[in-house]
């Protein structure tokens, strides 16, 4: 293709009329076309289900639960701080310097494979002095990822450990709200 030089490349249009373009036999043509068609009916099938599936799960959490803002069904109100202890997690630094202790070194990449509620096993440890700079957990703690595209996902944690500071810890639960009290439900 002919361009000529300058700080930005330009097409003229002249070169774009004599340009060639291939185009398939028409037959294949219409056959891409009703591809494409079907494809599009799926997408908007798709959109529409999806606006369905929204409208009905949120008509039964309000009917089994009530509007959270009004509270009709008159459910008893706690500050999350009263039930539980609420900590952001902590990456000792230089990291480099704390890497290759004992002390599990929970960071989301940990979380984020497969689809298990638990987390049972960490990729990389950290020195004692390490964890002193981190935040440490028990298992049975509950733990959310807050920043990024993992944001909001949650694990409990079967095993002890020191947890990144892209995780949000909910440890010390009482009794009432211990996740296994909910294990097993559906």
């Amino acid at each position: 293709m002919r361009v000529s030089a300058s700080t930005s490349k330009i097409v003229r249009s002249i070169v774009l009329r004599d340009l060639k373009i291939p185009l398939p036999p028409i037959a294949e043509q219409k056959r891409i076309a009703a591809i494409a068609q079907k494809c599009d009916r799926l997408r908007r099938t798709r959109r529409y289900t999806q606006q369905l599936s929204n409208s009905y799960l949120r008509s039964v959490f309000l009917e089994m639960f009530g509007d959270p803002v009004t509270n009709p069904m008159g459910w008893d109100k706690e500050q999350l701080g009263d039930l539980c202890r609420i900590r952001r997690g902590a990456s000792p630094r230089p990291i480099d310097d704390f890497l290759g202790g004992t002390v599990p070194w929970i960071k989301i990449g940990d979380g984020a494979k497969g689809d298990s509620l638990y987390l049972s096993s960490t990729k990389d440890f950290v020195t004692k002095e390490g964890a002193k700079k981190s935040v440490y957990l028990e298992p049975g703690s509950l733990i959310f990822a807050n920043c990024g595209v993992s944001l909001g996902f949650a694990r409990i944690l079967t095993i002890s450990g020191c947890i990144h500071d892209g995780w949000l810890s909910f440890d010390q639960l009482s009794k009432n709200n211990s996740p296994d009290n909910f294990r097993g439900r559906s």
